[in-house]
């Protein structure tokens, strides 16, 4: 669990890195990269994510703080997309079992071809549901998710073919994740997942993903 402390090297360190990183890509993640349990309330952590999704990279900056005992709340924020992500710890114990239920916005971009080489690119806004569960120990964790996408004019995953452009998308999948902290007891932590995810109707990808957390 994240104690209401950190040293301001470490702070200093994650936002130097998260400029260089959140520039770069600004998609939805798939993952969780975290695990059931919540921050205690008053404390709070943050940190950058990083997820590839095929050829598409995500990328965000990561903030959490601690409600009650059993809730906490988190919000990431990408170059183009902003998530909130409420989770709620169902079981404690040496096993844990959480639910979380992250909300996405995220404005894409893609061009369309006229004839004379004209072409005009289109602004697209996406609204996503990520419902997980989440179950774990101190180090490992598991994790059963879907996400809903949702747009008024249409939109197609990364990489996949123009003819699947449609209003509605769903995917589900499930990750594994290991947590390791690596600067002091509960002060700075290490997170790697791996999911497997299914888009009916088109594919399956693997989602590796890395994050670095640090309390404040």
């Amino acid at each position: 669990m994240f104690r209401s402390r950190s040293s301001r090297a470490d702070l200093f360190t994650a936002v130097l890195a998260a400029i260089g990183v959140v520039t770069a890509a600004g998609c939805v993640s798939s993952g969780v990269l975290q695990g059931p349990e919540t921050l205690p309330p008053g404390s709070s952590a943050t940190g950058i994510k990083l997820s590839r999704h095929g050829n598409a990279m995500s990328a965000a900056l990561s903030y959490r703080m601690g409600l009650t005992a059993w809730a906490d709340i988190g919000a990431d924020v990408g170059l183009s997309m902003v998530r909130v992500d409420p989770k709620v710890r169902l079981i404690d114990g040496p096993v844990s079992v959480a639910f979380g239920l992250p909300l996405s916005y995220n404005v894409t971009a893609r061009d369309i071809s006229y004839g004379n080489d004209e072409k005009k690119w289109v602004f697209n806004g996406i609204a996503g549901a990520h419902p997980a569960v989440i179950v774990g120990s101190q180090r490992f964790y598991a994790a059963v998710a879907g996400s809903y996408y949702s747009t008024r004019s249409g939109w197609r995953p990364a990489g996949s073919p123009n003819d699947l452009i449609a209003p509605r998308w769903f995917s589900y999948g499930a990750s594994l994740g290991y947590r390791s902290s690596f600067s002091g007891p509960d002060s700075s932590r290490l997170v790697v997942e791996l999911g497997y995810f299914h888009f009916p109707g088109w594919r399956s990808i693997l989602v590796p993903s890395l994050s670095l957390q640090f309390a404040l």
